[in-house]
């Protein structure tokens, strides 16, 4: 009497390139779904941080205007107003493309662009120029 539960003979399995490129793909797409999932719920733990984030920027903006009262500036024959796009080149040839903020009696400006706030003295601008509907120039 032979008592073997399983019998080797009669089960082979000998998996072919066909479906080990498939069960890959499947971990693959299971992998990417648990990852997503992951980063989704970390996003949205911390949406109250964004939120506090982007109000202490409207309220840093908010200073800056106080502290730069002018909202028509004049230079080299050219108005600015506040919220005009602007590209600024200083002495240095650095370049910054942003928002104009304002001016104030001390000849400072202020330039709020996607990276940081600028302030120079007039005595540093080289350039200041308008650009038309927000150009990236």
């Amino acid at each position: 009497m032979n008592m073997n539960l399983l019998d080797t003979d009669s089960f082979s399995f000998i998996p072919d390139l066909k479906i080990l490129i498939i069960a890959a793909f499947f971990a693959f797409i299971i992998t990417w779904l648990i990852t997503s999932f992951l980063h989704f719920r970390s996003v949205v733990k911390n949406m109250p941080a964004i939120r506090e984030q982007i109000v202490d920027l409207k309220n840093l903006i908010d200073e800056y205007r106080t502290l730069f009262p002018i909202e028509i500036f004049e230079y080299k024959g050219v108005t600015f107003r506040r919220g005009m796009h602007v590209k600024l080149t200083l002495i240095d040839k650095k370049s910054f493309v942003g928002s104009f903020v304002g001016g104030d009696s001390n000849n400072k400006i202020c330039i709020i662009t996607r990276q940081c706030i600028v302030t120079p003295d007039l005595g540093f601008v080289e350039e200041l120029v308008p650009l038309e509907n927000g150009e990236k120039n």
